[in-house]
């Protein structure tokens, strides 16, 4: 019956391998026959699992609160622990609080292997080499213990620990332990192991498949996943159809005691490219602050399809607009009502008492219900900017600036590029830029003062490494000005005119131009030489005061800021040889790098959830109309969507014919860091020539570059 199933839902592709994963785990029958709840620790005890349920649409500190009730009331749980640490995580690692508290529990329990697990959790990303050994203690004090197993699946699934074969032999023991459990199948997905996640997704169909039972459904998005990635990309008829069957089961339940069910039906419309289903989630979505997902996943529909153009009125209250919809739609939702208060602020004809009402509902949203940003800091710099309500500045300036952490390091995740570390701080600094322009007009010049020191020393701790690359050094300088402008600021507000001077020399020494200037002066010796001049000194004497070859010092703090991949570098050169690869397309056509032989080749990498990628494929549709009948240049593309279910029907919405392979875990182990979309020529041999990231306009121009550049790398025989 199982392998008949199977037979339907993979294609008969997979009965060999269906007949081995049975023979393999042929005790997955036996629960089928309904075996009793396991016993911790697979499955939180049923009164548990009904009260994480009731805490799950509560805010920040009521769910604290609870969480420390359930582990008083829980404390041999592990569940109970494992929610109250997931609760106090900042980042993706916990707190020094929180590693201390479970390391004094461990101490109390040396040989308890429940405490032991849990101090390895709470240590998992902070020092994660310790957690594996403390993990290893656990399953000394009692092999195969489950959350021991689990824990180093996750960790070997990391960027940093990667080992599919660990993950893999982890997970089996996982769930050979706890064979009813639905945890751990997310790790399966991000592997490259093709029979690994064809098992996978064999026995949690079979989970899923039973009877609903408690208050939490399987994970199908992932289930869906991994049968897309168990099956060719020309082949997937078979798994739309299981798909349907999901959804016509998810309609059925009560949506109040499963209202997770809405966001595993909206996605699978997606998967089906159903419109009408679409529409129906729209419609019986249920408003309030349990359906914010829904806000940002409309959000981010309607940004894709409605691409913005500086200046361009028709966007603006087509943008304002929508932002009304939205709060219709969801009322209480604080994205919602942070979208309209950026959409008002940014429209220039808004009336003041329009604007200043969006800010009031969206702070009163968010203390409701808190989600999304912190609203804080950006409504009082709104106030600020627009000269009003000056007694309310410092209590939301206090609010927002508790809101600002340094982004915690993960040592599971290590940032991959000077860039991307930079991109974590931009939010503490912008912050930070609001506050004290802010304070500065309040006069609170002491609060100013310790907050541009706090901004200084972060800059001075992430200043660029001396090799950095002309754009890194560029976007430095994007944060380096505003923190300049603020202290010349701060001093000219309590008339210290020499302290302004010396800041803008620093200024100007500290922002050197990447590129020889052809003339006239910058903004910062423009503003010295006028103070300058003001305090009697003369031309002479301030051109000797500013050069730097006289002997001033340069400054201590530098800053740096992230790349914007919207919008196209130019093509680098890169000289580097692509793996090996075997992919099939849409149409069942083979892809590896004999493919390349004889001819240049675009390679276009994208995802259906990436804006500025819906804005390039249609430029990247005309390139391939254009050249397909060529034999010296050819077009692929390498998707990098999760699940690769949800490429066919974008490809049959909009209409395009280029071809696709399914590329993200290959893509993932060549680059260190991946941004897109991303343009890549390859050579006849298969070495990556060049790359250009992002796409910067909406012209034909960008397909004739495009092929001069393929032509370019063209073997001159095939032309």
């Amino acid at each position: 019956m199982i392998a008949a199933f199977s037979l339907n839902l993979f294609g008969a592709t997979y009965v060999r391998e269906i007949e081995v994963v049975m023979a393999r785990y042929g005790f997955l029958l036996v629960f089928l026959a309904g075996l009793p709840a396991w016993p911790q620790p697979c499955e939180p005890a049923p009164a548990l699992q009904e009260a994480l349920h009731d805490s799950a649409g509560k805010n920040g500190e009521e769910r604290l609160a609870m969480a420390r009730e359930l582990r008083e009331k829980f404390p041999s749980d592990y569940f109970a622990h494992e929610h109250y640490q997931n609760v106090n995580e900042e980042g993706m690692v916990y707190p020094a609080a929180v590693r201390d508290e479970y390391r004094a529990l461990r101490d109390a329990h040396p040989e308890d292997p429940l405490y032991v697990a849990l101090y390895a959790r709470a240590l998992t990303g902070t020092t994660t080499p310790e957690a594996i050994e403390v993990l290893g203690r656990a399953l000394e004090l009692q092999p195969n213990y489950p959350p021991a197993l689990l824990q180093l699946a996750y960790i070997y699934d990391s960027r940093a620990f990667s080992d599919a074969a660990k993950v893999r032999s982890n997970l089996e023991a996982y769930w050979k332990a706890c064979p009813t459990s639905t945890r751990g199948y997310n790790y399966v997905a991000r592997t490259a192991d093709a029979e690994f996640i064809r098992e996978s997704a064999i026995r949690l169909r079979t989970l899923a498949d039973r009877p609903f039972t408690g208050d939490t459904l399987p994970p199908y998005s992932i289930l869906w996943t991994l049968e897309f990635k168990a099956t060719p990309l020309a082949e997937q008829h078979p798994v739309r159809e299981g798909i349907r069957k999901d959804v016509a089961r998810l309609r059925a339940l009560d949506m109040d005691k499963y209202p997770e069910a809405h966001g595993e039906i909206a996605e699978a419309y997606k998967l089906l490219g159903d419109a009408q289903g679409t529409k129906w989630v729209d419609t019986h979505w249920p408003a309030g602050p349990a359906s914010g997902s829904a806000v940002q996943q409309a959000v981010s529909q309607w940004r894709s399809s409605h691409p913005m153009k500086p200046n361009d009125r028709q966007y603006q209250d087509s943008y304002v607009s929508q932002t009304a919809e939205w709060i219709r739609q969801w009322p209480e939702d604080a994205y919602a009502h942070m979208e309209r208060f950026n959409a008002l602020r940014a429209d220039p004809d808004a009336a003041l008492e329009d604007r200043v009402a969006a800010a009031e509902e969206w702070l009163k949203a968010y203390e409701a219900h808190p989600s999304g940003p912190s609203p804080y800091v950006q409504i009082a710099g709104f106030y600020s900017s627009v000269n009003m309500r000056y007694a309310q500045l410092p209590g939301l300036l206090e609010k927002g600036l508790n809101d600002v952490h340094d982004p915690a390091a993960n040592d599971l995740y290590p940032l991959p590029s000077f860039a991307a570390r930079m991109s974590r701080l931009s939010g503490k600094w912008s912050a930070w830029q609001t506050a004290a322009s802010a304070y500065i007009k309040l006069r609170r010049y002491d609060d100013a003062r310790k907050l541009l020191a706090q901004w200084g020393a972060s800059l001075r701790e992430n200043r660029p490494p001396d090799d950095a690359s002309d754009n890194d050094k560029r976007q430095h300088q994007m944060w380096d000005r505003p923190y300049w402008d603020a202290m010349v600021k701060l001093a000219q507000a309590e008339n210290r005119k020499l302290d302004a001077l010396v800041y803008l020399r620093d200024a100007e020494i500290s922002n050197p131009p990447l590129q020889p200037q052809s003339g006239g002066q910058s903004y910062y010796t423009w503003q010295a030489r006028s103070l300058w001049k003001d305090l009697g000194g003369s031309d002479g004497a301030f051109d000797e005061w500013m050069s730097p070859a006289a002997g001033n010092p340069a400054p201590s703090v530098p800053a740096v800021h992230p790349a914007v991949v919207s919008t196209a570098q130019s093509w680098t050169q890169i000289n580097k040889p692509l793996p090996e690869f075997h992919f099939a397309d849409m149409r069942g056509r083979k892809w590896n790098l004999d493919s390349f032989t004889g001819k240049a080749t675009l390679v276009n990498l994208w995802a259906t959830w990436c804006g500025p990628c819906r804005e390039e494929l249609p430029y990247l549709e005309k390139v391939f109309e254009k050249v397909r009948e060529r034999k010296d240049i050819q077009v692929v593309t390498f998707n990098m969507d999760d699940n690769p279910g949800m490429i066919a029907p974008f490809l049959t919405e909009h209409k395009y014919t280029f071809p696709v392979v399914s590329a993200k875990e290959y893509v993932d182990k060549f680059l260190n860091e991946v941004s897109i979309p991303r343009n890549w020529i390859v050579d006849s041999s298969g070495m990556l020539r060049s790359e250009r990231i992002g796409f910067g306009n909406g012209e034909d121009k960008w397909v004739d570059d495009v092929i001069a550049s393929l032509e370019k790398a063209a073997p001159a025989a095939a032309k």
